[in-house]
């Protein structure tokens, strides 16, 4: 039997360097623990500061990729959390996308109480979206004394397969979304954000894409 291949967005902070490089080590270490099966795609691949694009279209490349993906992976980091990420977030929830919430940030935020999620209540209790929070100063600890490529290597890939595991799990169930209602709900979501964004998603291109996801069984 084929292999079912999924493609991820990775939403998170990509303004500086730590964002940048962390984002990165941690894609390649979800295609290595997922033996291949979980694509990674980063929205700082395509963005560019280019003086010539205009917001919108940035934000509509970026909610383009998020659309096409199968699954969407919210870096949760920060006293504050990233207002792009969680967007992008309400955006995947909207079409019903099996997400994951991923903090790595040990420190306690937002205003849930004890036992809750360490971030604004608003972004919890969602479909088909599973949580993972390490703590990454522990986990720093037990893997890189003295730092080595190798051990960093091993940092990453131990969030990878907790991030793997629960991606599968949020895979595994049905969605909320009637299946002849499919094709109108996406085209009506996409509507919902303007900007032209509709225009790259006539009904052939849209239907297709569905019967993609259809066949990976994240729809029926």
């Amino acid at each position: 039997m084929t292999q079912k291949i999924y493609s991820l967005y990775l939403g998170g902070a990509l303004f500086d360097h730590k964002a940048l490089t962390g984002n990165l080590l941690l894609a390649q270490a979800i295609g290595r623990q997922s033996s291949g099966q979980i694509k990674v795609l980063l929205p700082q691949t395509i963005e560019c500061a280019d003086s010539d694009r205009n917001a919108c279209s940035i934000r509509n490349q970026d909610l383009a990729m998020l659309i096409k993906s199968d699954l969407f992976l919210a870096c949760m980091d920060g006293t504050e959390l990233d207002s792009g990420t969680v967007v992008e977030f309400c955006f995947a929830k909207a079409l019903d996308i099996p997400s994951v919430l991923f903090r790595s940030d040990f420190r306690t935020s937002g205003d849930q109480l004890s036992g809750g999620d360490p971030w604004n209540l608003m972004c919890s209790n969602y479909p088909r979206t599973g949580s993972v929070i390490v703590n990454s100063m522990h986990l720093w600890s037990a893997n890189s004394r003295p730092a080595t490529g190798i051990q960093l290597e091993n940092y990453y890939n131990t969030m990878a397969q907790d991030i793997i595991l629960s991606l599968h799990c949020q895979i595994q169930k049905p969605s909320w979304i009637p299946p002849d209602a499919l094709l109108n709900h996406y085209r009506n979501t996409i509507q919902s954000a303007g900007g032209k964004l509709i225009n790259d998603f006539p009904d052939p291109i849209l239907q297709e894409l569905l019967n993609q996801k259809r066949q990976k069984g994240l729809y029926s």
